[in-house]
């Protein structure tokens, strides 16, 4: 019962911190230029996640930021 009962924790942990790392990169715009920066895949997968919910524009966005001198 113990080893279920870490199982378990370790993959709510787990997800909290998928979680946490997601919003991180959502609500960070030069934060995601730094992932953009180092070509991350983990930003391709937060694109992703957001144009297979139907926001085709957040990329478009977040080129034209990127494109400017900040």
């Amino acid at each position: 019962m113990k080893l279920v009962s870490a199982v378990v924790a370790a993959e709510i942990l787990g997800l909290v911190a998928a979680y946490s790392y997601f919003k991180k990169i959502e609500s960070d715009i030069d934060y995601r230029k730094k992932l953009y920066m180092q070509e991350s895949k983990v930003l391709e997968a937060f694109y992703k996640s957001y144009e297979y919910s139907g926001n085709t524009q957040l990329r478009q966005k977040d080129l034209h930021y990127f494109a400017k001198d900040h």
